[in-house]
């Protein structure tokens, strides 16, 4: 039996993040950063910006790949908060999906609220390239899922308006 921080398997958000972000981008996996860029304050000119740095590449089954995929995005239009938003995203071209789950806390307590959630990169209106987004939430003794749902929503709508 293999859980999310049950026995000897323990992950991070980030790793999560990794680990989706490599399934949606169809077995690329990319070095993960926490900046993304740095703008001037007065002007708002881009002054650092973090380029993508490609660590391997497997292969993964379209097959599978797709299942999964489909299987994130009904989940998330089986939303009660996050359903509107996908519909959003799908006019903008933007594939949206997102896997939710009670976790165990291991104490006998409340168990953890776990949330992945992603976006596919675009082009903007104005042409311009967009990467896409993952994002994990975990809230420790949170209960169900849905405690996360709000964090997902307000993280994807935030990265649609830029």
């Amino acid at each position: 039996k293999a859980a999310l921080g049950e026995g000897d398997t323990v992950c991070t958000p980030a790793q999560l993040c990794s680990m989706l972000s490599s399934i949606v981008s169809g077995g690329k996996r990319y070095s993960s950063h926490l900046l993304y860029e740095v703008r001037n304050f007065t002007s708002g000119d881009v002054t650092q910006k973090t380029q993508p740095s490609l660590l391997c590449e497997y292969a993964l089954s379209g097959e599978g790949r797709t299942l999964l995929l489909d299987a994130m995005r009904d989940a998330m239009k089986q939303s009660g908060r996050l359903e509107g938003l996908v519909e959003d995203l799908n006019t903008l071209g933007i594939q949206a999906g997102c896997f939710a789950s009670s976790v165990p806390s291991g104490n006998g307590g409340t168990d953890h609220a776990v949330m992945l959630a992603y976006s596919t990169p675009v082009v903007s209106l104005l042409d311009q390239p967009r990467t896409g987004i993952c994002v994990a939430v975990i809230v420790e003794n949170g209960g169900e899922a849905s405690v996360a749902e709000p964090v997902i929503e307000a993280v994807l709508e935030q990265w649609n308006k830029e």
